[in-house]
């Protein structure tokens, strides 16, 4: 540092002139003078006291002096110039001394030289934080964080600075370690490190595996390389190594291999390592399996790898005993064995294999039994014969209860046709002896023996019944008259017959009541008119059926006194009607007497008083429904609007439904409530009315007034031709069965209208609309049929129209609450509906998960289903549905429809694909009554069961068959 002295006052002598310059005379060391008075400059004086001297001289010569004083001071601190970052290697002890002035880096003071020492301000290595010194301590504890050091910088004049150093301390000495020695041990042998040895730390050097560190508590790993097989065998390389703390190492290796010093040699004699030989007493199918009769007891040990198979043979027929197992063990060491070896193991690819490492040995196992099999049924109820040559199906089969499985016992039958001893003989190497047997009572012995040799025997009786009624043929109606000369005729039974036949051979017998000895009956003019008999057949034994016949007694000439009242009921086609209840009034004492008409629609009264008035009416109200459908309300709607008028008298008595002498649209609505099953009669009106035929209608529009009645006014001869046209009221075109003997014809072709529905698949709560297409709707005029619904899981809530003007006055859903619905349509002109276009939507409301497919079908159960064209023929109805979103068509056997049926019955089922499909019918015993075999199509097919196909009635099951899956259901046959 320079200082720079300014004098700005001296006591000098008062001489100078002032306007003269007076100079710098002299100076000493170092010193610089500088500058005229009056302003001198003193340059470069030194630290401490300096004393200044002044000479003045003036113009004379003269000199004086004057002595002054001037101390320097220092109190600038030096300037503190640090390493900020200092790295420190520890040496091989573990220690480094760090002097300050390897932290310096360029400190500096401005008066003198300076000098250093250091402290650490992070504790560690024993040091302390506060004392000074010339170095610091740096050690092991600091390897891996940061140190701070504080260096102080001090000038001569004492003044002191510090600046702040981070170290890091490092330790570059790699550790040491030696490992165990190699070794070779015996397979299965403990390998751990615990038990082969592995270093220890020691700060010396030791003679033993060890490993040592500059800093202490270095880190000893150690990991395992290499394999070891199933059979124990192999070299691990176990890889030491020593971390220290700054993350360097060291390492070395140990070899460990294991060898198989004691190979295995095989099971020990039975029954310490093969299993003993076993004789078991019990059940054929007892078990034999080797949990329960010994398996070999190996023995190996952890240098093998032994496996055992065994190979049954067994012996069935063995004297003594019901079979013997010869169970063959082999046992290999899989360690040691392979093709192609030598005993010592050495491969030699050109010889084969000789059982090397391979034990073989053989097991005895013998079965016994002396229980003789429980024969299961050992008796027979009696069964009928229905038979066509007077045989019965009598199921025998019979079972038995063993150790032997049952498809191994042997069987044996034999039996004797009649019981007598002399056959024939019937016999059999099997358990079932199912057949047709004749009538009579017959003995079956059964024989049936198990594997080991016991045998039982059961003998029964059986007794095959002729049961079956014979089959009645007899007249429908006869006539005969009343012999003049006795007064009375006779007719005898079996004049009647019309060839009754029975099943079983023998003379049938013929009777006119349950008495069998009742062949003849004895008619006299008090009979005379229509009786009705009773023909019974009999069979020989004693079965009996019976068929009903309409005699006419009648009186030619003077056979009988008293004249007679008869006539016909018949249709306007001249269709007669039978089982007209005709009443005959006496106008005088209004007695009344009343006949049936027979099946040709006559009727007579025999023998009547004369000069009576009488009045003859016909009656029959049963039946409403006889002839009545949705084409009867076309065509009384085409009538009404002009379009097709009725040209007859006849028609406008049957379309007057309400018998009100008019054909209204009043008529329609009455007319659909009876074809919806609404109505089971007609309210105001009878099922049919009766006309005297005698009348002329003169105008077929107004027959309102024609009688119903025919007026005999004082009788007095015999009249015969009271005949009355019968008018089935609803019946527009004539189709009613007037005769109860005639077959009713539902379907008149095979033409199908189809409709259609999507199938889905629909949850509890769901509000369904169900919208009903057709694919060929195509000039319908009408259309009826019953709808069947699931009603555990539907519940009918509205009908909405379509294309077609459905409405609630179109269904009957009285019966909606037992899963049933009514419908009823028609237009006067025919309608054609495209495809896509929905004719009318049902809405149900689901109150189970289902399907639309399994829920809901189209019968005839309320309302007969059938539809009509525009020409007035006639077709049948299907409901169809289409693949929607519903789940794919499932195996599914629905229930017959109708059920029980009388003629024929519908049985419909889904298959999940084309595929065969078997049903098969079974009466209740068991039997087969019908198969019916066929490959039928994806999705929901019906089969068409009729009364020829079934020879049984009552109870019987159905089941269908199809690629494993099986359904059965029941069914009941009325045979009326």
């Amino acid at each position: 540092l320079k200082f720079t002295v300014k004098f700005k006052k001296a006591p000098l002598p008062d001489c100078t002139d002032p306007s003269e310059s007076i100079p710098f005379i002299s100076s000493d060391g170092d010193t610089e003078v500088t500058g005229v008075w009056p302003n001198f400059v003193i340059k470069n004086l030194p630290i401490g006291r300096t004393w200044v001297r002044y000479y003045v001289e003036d113009k004379c010569g003269n000199v004086n002096f004057m002595t002054t004083e001037v101390d320097v001071v220092d109190r600038i601190a030096p300037v503190a110039v640090c390493d900020e970052f200092t790295v420190v290697t520890l040496s091989n002890n573990g220690w480094a001394h760090v002097f300050a002035e390897s932290f310096d880096d360029g400190s500096h003071d401005n008066c003198s030289d300076v000098t250093f020492d250091v402290r650490r301000m992070t504790p560690g290595c024993g040091a302390s934080t506060t004392e000074w010194g010339p170095f610091v301590q740096i050690c092991c504890d600091d390897v891996g964080r940061e140190v701070m050091v504080e260096l102080r910088v001090t000038d001569a004049s004492g003044n002191r600075n510090t600046c702040m150093v981070i170290v890091d301390a490092q330790d570059k000495v790699p550790p040491f370690i030696t490992c165990p020695p190699n070794v070779t041990i015996n397979c299965g042998s403990d390998t751990s490190a615990i038990v082969l040895g592995k270093p220890v730390f020691s700060s010396v050097p030791l003679s033993v595996p060890y490993y040592t560190d500059n800093c202490p508590n270095p880190t000893l790993t150690w990991q395992n390389f290499g394999t070891i097989d199933n059979c124990g065998q192999g070299v691990i390389t176990r890889r030491f190594r020593v971390t220290d703390r700054g993350g360097r190492t060291a390492t070395c290796d140990q070899t460990i291999t294991l060898r198989n010093n004691n190979p295995y040699t095989g099971p020990l004699p039975a029954p310490q390592g093969w299993p003993a030989n076993v004789e078991l007493s019990g059940c054929i199918n007892i078990d034999t399996d080797p949990s329960k009769t010994g398996v070999p007891f190996l023995g190996n040990g952890p240098c093998s790898l032994v496996a055992y198979t065994y190979e049954d043979q067994v012996f069935p027929f063995v004297e003594g005993v019901c079979y013997k197992i010869l169970r063959k063990w082999t046992v290999i060491d899989w360690c040691k064995f392979a093709p192609n070896r030598d005993v010592n193991g050495n491969l030699y690819p050109g010889v084969p294999t000789q059982g090397i490492n391979m034990w073989q040995y053989t097991q005895i196992i013998k079965v016994t039994d002396h229980v003789k099999p429980v024969l299961s049924t050992c008796s027979k109820s009696p069964t009928d014969a229905f038979g066509e040559n007077c045989t019965g199906f009598v199921e025998l089969r019979n079972s038995a209860t063993d150790c032997t499985p049952s498809s191994l016992l042997k069987w044996k039958y034999v039996i004797d046709l009649d019981n007598d001893d002399i056959g024939p003989f019937i016999n059999g190497a099997t358990n079932d002896a199912s057949g047709n047997y004749p009538v009579g009572t017959h003995r079956i012995t059964w024989t049936v023996e198990d594997q080991c040799g016991n045998q039982s025997t059961c003998t029964y009786l059986f007794e095959v019944r002729d049961r079956k009624k014979p089959t009645p043929y007899c007249l429908s109606d006869i006539t005969t008259v009343i012999m003049p000369s006795s007064g009375n005729v006779t007719i005898w039974a079996i004049d009647f017959n019309l060839g009754s036949f029975d099943n079983c051979p023998g003379t049938l017998r013929y009777s006119l009541s349950s008495n069998i000895n009742e062949i003849s009956r004895t008619y006299t003019c008090s009979q005379l008119g229509q009786n009705t008999v009773t023909l019974y057949v009999w069979d020989v034994a004693g079965n009996f059926d019976f068929c009903t016949v309409t005699i006419n007694i009648q009186a030619n000439g003077t056979a009988c006194s008293g004249a007679r009242l008869a006539g016909t009921v018949g249709t306007d086609q001249n269709e007669m009607v039978k089982d007209v209840q005709v009443v005959l009034q006496n106008m005088h004492s209004n007695e009344t007497m009343s006949i049936m008409t027979n099946t040709q629609g006559l009727y007579e009264f025999a023998g009547m008083p004369e000069s009576v008035t009488y009045k003859i009416t016909p009656d029959k109200d049963i039946d409403h429904l006889n002839g009545v459908s949705t084409l009867d309300l076309v065509l009384i709607q085409r009538h009404i609007l002009g379009m097709d008028k009725f040209n007859s008298a006849y028609k406008y008595l049957a379309g007057d439904v309400t018998k009100d002498n008019k054909v209204t649209a009043a008529d329609l609505v009455e007319l659909r409530k009876l074809i919806l099953g609404i109505y089971t009669k007609f309210p105001n009106n009878k099922s049919w009315r009766f006309i005297d035929k005698a009348i002329n209608i003169s105008d077929i529009a107004n027959p309102w007034d024609a009688d119903e009645y025919i007026s005999i006014n004082n009788f007095n001869a015999s009249v015969m031709n009271n005949n009355f046209v019968a008018v089935k009221v609803g019946d527009i075109n004539g189709s009613a069965t007037t005769n109860a003997n005639e077959p009713s014809v539902e379907h008149r072709n095979n033409k199908v209208l189809n409709l259609n529905a999507e199938n889905k698949s629909f949850y509890a709560g769901e509000l369904i609309k169900l919208e009903i297409k057709s694919d060929n709707f195509s000039n319908i005029s009408g259309a009826q049929w019953t709808m069947n619904f699931d009603a555990a899981s539907l519940d009918y809530q509205n009908i909405i129209p379509g294309a077609l003007k459905m409405n609630v006055e179109n269904v009957n859903a009285l019966q909606a609450k037992n899963g049933k619905l009514a419908f009823s349509w028609n237009e006067s002109n025919a309608k054609s509906v495209s495809k896509d276009n929905v004719l009318f939507t049902i809405e149900f409301r689901a109150t189970a998960n289902n399907t639309i497919s399994k829920t809901i079908n189209i019968s005839s159960d309320i309302t007969r289903a059938e539809a009509y064209t525009n020409d007035l023929s006639e077709l049948k109805v299907n409901l169809e549905f289409r693949n929607g979103s519903a789940d794919e068509d499932a195996f599914d056997l629905e229930q017959n429809n109708p059920n029980p049926f009388t003629l024929s019955t519908l049985i419909s089922f889904t298959l999940p694909q084309a595929a065969q499909a078997k049903l098969t019918i079974y009466d209740i015993t068991g039997k087969v009554v019908k198969t019916i075999k066929n490959e039928y199509p994806k999705g929901r097919s019906e089969i068409t069961i009729t009364t020829e196909d079934i020879n049984a009635q009552g109870v019987l099951f159905y089941e269908l068959e199809s690629n494993g899956q099986k359904a059965t259901k029941k069914m009941i046959y009325l045979n009326k």
